[in-house]
């Protein structure tokens, strides 16, 4: 892992060598390297993340406060308004070494993406 910010961003790492200290250089460097460490996994069932009823009731009693049906309603939402044949695939997204951060990203037939 020490060498993802050569690889990633070696523009980058030779410029901020001329300006950093020692120190701040170590820290931007681990900063860049946690930038492209993250868990993923295709979602392949997620048409019925999606087409689960919310009832607005039982949101407001708590299920806000449980942070997976929170991100699926963000996704219901998300998408509400999208034909979903539009919707090409749906994955699950973690940095690593991180527990419950995590987020939906969407990816769109028309080349674009939608995220959590």
């Amino acid at each position: 892992m020490p060498m993802l910010n050569e690889r990633f961003f070696g523009k980058v790492d030779a410029i901020i060598k001329k300006f950093l200290t020692t120190v701040m250089l170590g820290k931007q460097k681990s900063q860049m390297n946690q930038s492209v460490c993250y868990d993923i996994n295709q979602i392949t069932e997620w048409h019925h993340l999606i087409e689960m009823e919310a009832d607005n009731e039982e949101i407001s009693m708590g299920i806000r406060e449980q942070e997976q049906d929170t991100k699926q309603i963000l996704l219901r939402s998300l998408v509400s308004n999208l034909p979903m044949k539009a919707i090409l695939e749906v994955w699950n997204v973690r940095a690593t070494g991180t527990y419950g951060i995590w987020h939906y990203v969407i990816l769109l037939n028309d080349g674009t993406h939608l995220c959590t």
